[in-house]
């Protein structure tokens, strides 16, 4: 059986939209960036998604953001670098056995404004090896320079793949370093908010290997996928549905060749076929997250799942179930080394996370929790709040994330009635 990998542990950005000053993230088997609209989060899942698809085999450039469907939203890379510095921007990734990669990306000329690779570090406790793109010709850029030599890289995303005029041991480290990469490609999946409806029905003709970021694919991977000696995908996303909260349970139905459906009925009432495009909203789009956080801890390597707004379209009561899946899902042994990272607004969310952790349900080492805010210059601020065992807030800095509800509570509770209302 072979080892898998070291686990990526950390991400930083800096110089990356509103992140002026270098921002840090943790991994952590559950990873939460809560903060109010516009302080950053989601250009922190997205730069994450767009590592993603910059290792891939099938990557155009070293920082790809997929054009209109992927992270990038159909924007270019010239958008990225904070406004008012240098058009450059950092990435760092760090893995468990303390390995760092660093990579400065510099937009380019031309009318895409692609970017290139001005810099690139390896470095392992204390020693660490650097290459420089050489600037004497602007017209060059595949031409580095090391403390100790000179040649050309050429790269395929973020990958180094051509590097043949360099000594043996820089082609050593490059080789380290591409490796290291590859070991995040296909590892790395994303579901944006904006999740669509599914056909109401579908052909199952070929097994996929992940919903696409919009959730497209997911009926038809539920009816492919078979998980080795395991429950299979539909049992894993019914430990959702038939919770007694939400009280519903999927099924496949096959109508003919091809061709099946999904039904949701209730649970207790057999025999009621329901289309789940007849179900609420909330429990349509919440679909995709199942069954890819089931993919997820499922995987026998680390994979890691990006979600934006998961709460979408669910009431509190199908926020705090959805919350206790994932916890469920990141705290199975085969996601050790991976994990989910979510955005949210949603208060209902983050204090689900902290009663799971006061349950015992997961550790509060196993949480990562980041508050983002904009500062009045437009930057964004990343803040790591660390629970205790109960989990509470170690730092007052977080009293600021509920100012609203406790303005809005004290407010209500002053209120006198007017005359015709009840309280």
């Amino acid at each position: 059986m072979s080892t898998p990998p070291p686990a990526l542990t950390a991400f930083s950005v800096k110089g990356y939209r509103s992140f002026r000053d270098r921002s840090t993230l943790e991994l952590r088997p559950l990873t939460l960036i809560y903060g109010r609209n516009n302080s950053g989060k989601s250009t922190l899942i997205r730069a994450l998604a767009t590592l993603g698809r910059s290792v891939r085999e099938d990557a155009r450039v070293p920082w790809d953001l997929g054009g209109e469907g992927g992270p990038g939203l159909g924007g270019l890379f010239q958008d990225l670098p904070w406004k008012g510095g240098a058009p450059r921007l950092s990435v760092t990734m760090t893995w468990r056995d303390d390995l760092r990669l660093t990579y400065t990306l510099l937009k380019g000329a031309g009318p895409a404004y692609s970017p290139y690779v001005e810099s690139l570090e390896i470095a392992q406790g204390s020693e660490a090896t650097r290459w420089t793109l050489d600037r004497s010709d602007d017209r060059v850029t595949d031409r580095y320079s090391s403390t100790t030599e000179t040649g050309t890289i050429a790269f395929h995303g973020l990958v180094p793949t051509a590097y043949a005029d360099w000594s043996e041991p820089s082609r050593a480290v490059l080789d380290r370093l591409a490796a290291r990469l590859r070991t995040l490609r296909g590892n790395i999946h994303w579901l944006h908010g904006a999740r669509r409806l599914p056909e109401r029905t579908f052909q199952a003709k070929e097994r996929l290997p992940f919903p696409e970021p919009d959730g497209s694919g997911t009926s038809e991977l539920l009816a492919t996928h078979v998980l080795p000696d395991a429950p299979s995908l539909i049992d894993l996303v019914n430990r959702y549905y038939e919770d007694e909260a939400i009280g519903r349970t999927l099924r496949l139905e096959h109508l003919h060749g091809t061709t099946h459906r999904l039904l949701l009925p209730p649970l207790k009432r057999d025999g009621l076929d329901i289309e789940l495009g007849d179900t609420g909203d909330g429990m349509i789009r919440v679909l995709p997250i199942l069954t890819a956080a089931a993919l997820t801890a499922s995987s026998p390597v680390p994979q890691w799942l990006l979600l934006e707004d998961p709460e979408a379209h669910l009431h509190d009561d199908a926020v705090r179930q959805l919350v206790s899946y994932l916890v469920a899902m990141a705290s199975a042994p085969t996601t050790q080394g991976g994990g989910f990272v979510l955005e949210t607004h949603s208060h209902t969310l983050l204090m689900s996370v902290q009663f799971a952790v006061r349950q015992g349900l997961i550790a509060a080492a196993d949480v990562g929790l980041y508050w983002t805010e904009q500062q009045g210059d437009g930057r964004s601020t990343l803040t790591r709040i660390p629970l205790t065992d109960s989990g509470a807030p170690k730092t007052s800095t977080f009293r600021q994330a509920f100012k609203e509800e406790r303005a809005l509570a004290a407010a209500l509770a002053g209120m006198t009635p007017s005359r015709g209302h009840t309280p």
